[in-house]
């Protein structure tokens, strides 16, 4: 099996990219991965200084089958994302992205690969996530099947990623009043995912994720899940243009590999209980900061 090559998509954050660099080095496999290094244009003269240290962080990084693509221009979160996947898979037929805020688990490339391979005649299957929804009690450590996507460490195959790139990938398609169809997006009525669609046609946030999930969730596509995160997201320190400050997705490193894979493609009913769990935690939790707010301004 031949490791996929790694995308890597930076912009002015160096000290996160070099954690990122430093822990994904120690996975097995890695110096025998193709990897490219996409760095975004800055946006404004504040963001000159971090764009130049982040080249440099990618250039002083030791690799021996390293491309660094450095944008002339800012062309923001969604499209460089975008843009920087789409130009890998035109050569290559699989690839495993990850974004400069992620500190990676040794295993992490392990089961990107493994997962690739397992899943790769399965045309059900459009993503393959590297993190996990935190959960305090885990007697499993395999690949599950969910339907959402995550985008902190996450691969594809070209022959599901190209039909989103050719199509009108920012674009929202649903219609408001789908009220059934909007609940079942929102991980019934769990989370308002459409949310982030209305923000991007606002120019709100630039994100590019949530077209994604769109994407796979209009094809009636399905995503795998370790059951133990092999990623943790330290972009929720402020430093990041979409991220806020708040720790509502810390979990655990895996500190071994994923070893099993299901056969039998349906979604695992206690990671989806799990994940709703997760996000009705989070509404009351924002729902009791909100109130209390309120109370305190009076």
């Amino acid at each position: 099996m031949t490791n996929a090559p790694i995308a890597v998509i930076a912009f002015k954050r160096p000290d996160h990219l070099k954690v990122m660099l430093d822990t994904l080095a120690t996975n097995e496999g890695f110096t025998n991965s193709k990897l490219y290094i996409f760095i975004d244009g800055p946006k404004t003269d504040d963001d000159k200084n971090g764009h130049l240290e982040t080249v440099e962080i990618a250039e002083n990084f030791p690799h021996k089958d390293k491309k660094i693509i450095i944008r002339d221009t800012n062309l923001g979160n969604k499209k460089n994302v975008i843009f920087s996947v789409t130009e890998v898979l035109k050569n290559h037929e699989r690839v495993i992205c990850l974004e400069d805020d992620l500190r990676i688990s040794k295993f992490f490339l392990k089961f990107m690969n493994d997962s690739l391979e397992f899943y790769s005649k399965d045309k059900k299957i459009f993503h393959i996530n590297g993190w996990a929804y935190p959960q305090k009690i885990n007697f499993r450590n395999k690949g599950v099947v969910g339907t959402l996507m995550c985008p902190w460490g996450w691969a594809t195959w070209k022959d599901q990623w190209m039909g989103f790139a050719e199509s009108e990938f920012d674009k929202n398609h649903f219609k408001e009043d789908n009220k059934d169809k909007l609940r079942e997006f929102n991980f019934h009525g769990t989370h308002n995912f459409y949310m982030q669609l209305y923000n991007n046609d606002i120019e709100k946030i630039d994100t590019w994720d949530i077209y994604w999930y769109q994407y796979i969730f209009l094809q009636n596509g399905l995503t795998i899940f370790p059951t133990i995160s092999h990623t943790q997201n330290t972009g929720f320190d402020g430093s990041g243009d979409n991220a806020g400050s708040h720790n509502d997705f810390d979990t655990p490193l895996s500190v071994k590999p994923t070893i099993k894979f299901e056969n039998d493609i349906k979604v695992d009913t206690y990671n989806k209980f799990i994940t709703k769990y997760f996000y009705r935690k989070i509404y009351v939790r924002k729902f009791i900061e909100y109130h209390y707010n309120k109370r305190i301004k009076k």
